[in-house]
C-alpha cells in the first residue's frame, strides 16, 4: 500500500489520540517545568506518545484482531476485566464526557454570560454528541472526515499558534516550580497519564487494523507493516505537537504568570497573539481535537462491546447508549470528571503498561502463561492499592510502602520485574 493511502490512517489515529487532555496538559507542564522543560517533556512523551504507539504496535506485531488477546496469557477473565475497565474509563465514565466538557469550557464558555453556563453546557453537549453519533453510525465515514478533513485542519490550527509563538516569543523560559526540581522526567511521565491515551491504544489499534482491512489489505505481514507505519506517523505528529505546546507554555510565565487551568492558558496565549480572533481559533482547535477523539472512542468502544455481547446488542444500539450516558456525565462539569478519573487511571495504567511491554517483545516473552500471570497479577495487586489510596482508601497502604520507588508512584515496577523473573525461571526448569 502506498504512503499516500497510509497517511490519512496515520492522521486519523493522531486525531483519535489528540483530544482534550492532549491540548491542556503540555502547556501547563511547560509552565511548571521551566528550565527543566526538556526532561519533563521527554517524560510526558514516554507515557503520552511511546505507550499509546506501543499499544497499537502490540496489536500489529502479534496479529491480534481483538483487544482481549493482549492479556490472554494471564487468563481470559483477567484480560477481559482489564480491557472492560479501560473501555469504560476512556468511554462513557470519563474520557468521552471530558472531550465535550473541555471543548465547551475552553472554546464556548468564554463567549457566554456566566449565568447561562448550565444551559449553555446542556445545549452544547446535545449538539456535540449529535455530531459524534452522526459520524459513528457510519464507520466508513470516519476515515474521510477525521483522517482527510478534521486532522489536517486541526494540525493547521496548532501550527498557526506555534509559529506565532516561536516567531515572536512572549518571554524567557520561566523558573522551575516545586515538583519539577528533582525528578522532572518522572513527573512528566505521570502528567502523560492524564491524556488516557495508553488506555485507548489497544482499542484504537483494533480500529486501525479494521480501517486498513477496508482498504483491501488482507495478508498479515502487509497489515502489520501498514499498522506500524500508521502508528509511527501518529506518534511523530503527537511528539512534535507536545514539545511545541510545552515550549509555548514555558515562555508564557513572564507575561501571564502561572495559570492552573490548561485550557484557560491556551486561550490566554492565543488571545495575546491574535486578539478577539484568537477566541475563534481556540474554539475551533478544541472542537476539532475533542470531536475526533470522541468519535474514535465511541466507535472503538462500541465495536468492542458488540464483539463480547453478541448480536443481541448491536453496534448502533451500544453507541447510542454510550453517547446518551456521556451527554449526562458531561453536564457534571470538567472539574468533577477529572477529579473522579484519577484513581482509576492510577489503578489501570501500570497494568496496561506491563501488558503492552510484554506483547511488544514477543520473541522474548513468547506469550508465556506463567510469566504473564506472575508479572501482571503482582502489578495489579500494587496498582489496585495505589488507586484505592488515591481515592482516600488507605487500608492496605502500609503493605507496600517498603517497595522501591513507591514514593515516586512506581511501586509496581519491582513486583512486575519479579513476576517476569519468576516466569523465566519456570521456563528454564519446565
Amino acid at each position: 500500500m502506498s504512503f499516500g493511502k497510509i497517511l490519512p490512517i496515520g492522521l486519523m489515529l493522531f486525531s483519535f489520540f489528540f483530544g482534550a487532555g492532549n491540548l491542556i496538559f503540555p502547556p501547563i507542564l511547560g509552565q511548571l517545568a521551566g528550565e527543566n522543560i526538556t526532561a519533563a517533556t521527554v517524560g510526558f512523551c514516554l507515557s503520552a506518545v511511546g505507550l499509546p504507539v506501543f499499544g497499537v504496535l502490540a496489536m500489529a506485531i502479534n496479529h491480534f484482531q481483538h483487544p482481549d488477546e493482549v492479556g490472554m496469557p494471564a487468563g481470559k477473565y483477567f484480560s477481559r476485566a482489564v480491557i472492560i475497565l479501560c473501555a469504560l474509563s476512556i468511554g462513557p465514565l470519563f474520557a468521552i464526557p471530558r472531550t465535550c466538557a473541555t471543548s465547551f469550557s475552553v472554546g464556548i464558555l468564554p463567549m457566554l454570560d456566566a449565568s447561562t453556563e448550565v444551559w449553555g453546557l446542556l445545549a452544547y453537549s446535545i449538539f456535540y454528541f449529535v455530531v459524534t453519533i452522526w459520524m459513528v453510525m457510519k464507520p466508513s465515514r470516519i476515515l474521510d472526515v477525521c483522517g482527510k478533513m478534521m486532522a489536517p485542519l486541526l494540525l493547521l490550527c496548532l501550527v498557526v499558534l506555534v509559529v506565532a509563538v516561536v516567531g515572536n516569543p512572549m518571554g524567557p523560559i520561566g523558573k522551575v516550580a516545586e515538583g519539577y526540581t528533582s525528578t522532572p522526567l518522572i513527573k512528566g511521565v505521570f502528567e502523560g497519564y492524564n491524556t488516557m491515551d495508553a488506555l485507548c491504544s489497544l482499542l484504537f489499534g483494533a480500529a486501525v487494523v479494521a480501517a486498513i482491512h477496508d482498504l483491501g489489505v488482507q495478508t498479515k505481514e502487509e497489515l502489520k507493516k501498514c499498522t506500524i507505519l500508521a502508528g509511527i506517523i501518529a506518534g511523530v505528529a503527537l511528539a512534535v505537537i507536545y514539545a511545541a505546546l510545552s515550549y509555548v507554555g514555558a515562555q508564557s510565565v513572564t507575561k501571564l504568570g502561572i495559570v492552573e487551568n490548561g485550557g484557560q492558558l491556551v486561550q490566554m496565549i492565543t488571545t495575546s497573539y491574535f486578539g478577539a480572533f484568537g477566541t475563534v481559533i481556540v474554539a475551533l482547535t478544541f472542537f476539532l481535537a475533542c470531536i475526533t477523539t470522541s468519535v474514535g472512542l465511541v466507535t472503538s468502544i462500541s465495536a468492542y462491546f458488540h464483539s463480547i455481547l453478541g448480536e443481541k446488542f448491536s453496534y448502533e444500539k451500544i453507541a447510542i447508549a454510550f453517547v446518551l450516558f456521556s451527554t449526562v456525565v458531561a453536564n457534571f462539569g470538567l472539574t468533577n470528571i477529572i477529579k473522579y478519573s484519577i484513581p482509576m487511571l492510577v489503578m489501570l495504567y501500570p497494568v496496561i503498561i506491563v501488558m503492552i511491554l510484554l506483547n511488544i517483545f514477543p520473541a522474548i516473552f513468547k506469550q508465556d502463561t506463567v510469566l504473564f500471570k506472575a508479572s501482571l497479577w503482582l502489578t495489579a495487586l500494587v496498582a489496585v492499592n495505589d488507586g484505592l489510596c488515591c481515592a482516600g482508601i488507605t487500608v492496605f497502604k502500609c503493605c507496600f510502602e517498603w517497595l522501591p520507588f513507591y514514593d515516586l508512584g512506581l511501586g509496581w515496577v519491582v513486583p512486575a520485574a519479579v513476576g517476569i523473573i519468576i516466569g523465566f525461571i519456570h521456563r528454564c526448569f519446565a
